[in-house]
């Protein structure tokens, strides 16, 4: 089985769009063989992101996520023009989306869509 981790990365800082992930891909990686994507784990460290360097990325992403059985989405950055991207794409597969929600924004604040979009929305 494989999970993807969905989430809001660009203008956010690092610790935040990365911490979470490696949380969860360590807690489930220790507890099971399932192999889990953490798109942050492949994202060069470089001072300035080329096109050429966001296609890369994006078509990296896209390909694993394509991949997977299903998709752990952090809720909690509702304006991420990619996790958007990454909940159409896996809602149109059919690929399974469980919602991750912490208490710092309100749900209701979540787009209609991401609410219809996932399996269930649970808290952090």
């Amino acid at each position: 089985m494989q999970i993807y981790l969905a989430g809001a990365i660009t203008g956010l800082d690092w610790d935040t769009a990365e911490r979470w992930r490696f949380d969860i891909k360590n807690r489930i990686e220790r507890r099971s063989e399932w192999k889990v994507i953490n798109p942050c784990d492949h994202i060069p460290h470089v001072k300035t992101f080329t096109e050429a360097i966001e296609k890369g990325c994006m078509m990296w992403d896209l390909w694993q996520l394509k991949r997977s059985d299903v998709v752990v989405c952090d809720f909690s950055h509702p304006t991420s023009l990619g996790t958007s991207w990454e909940l159409g794409i896996a809602y149109e597969k059919g690929i399974p989306i469980i919602g991750v929600h912490t208490e710092q924004k309100p749900k209701d604040t979540l787009h209609p869509w991401w609410k219809i979009a996932a399996m269930h929305i649970c808290k952090d």
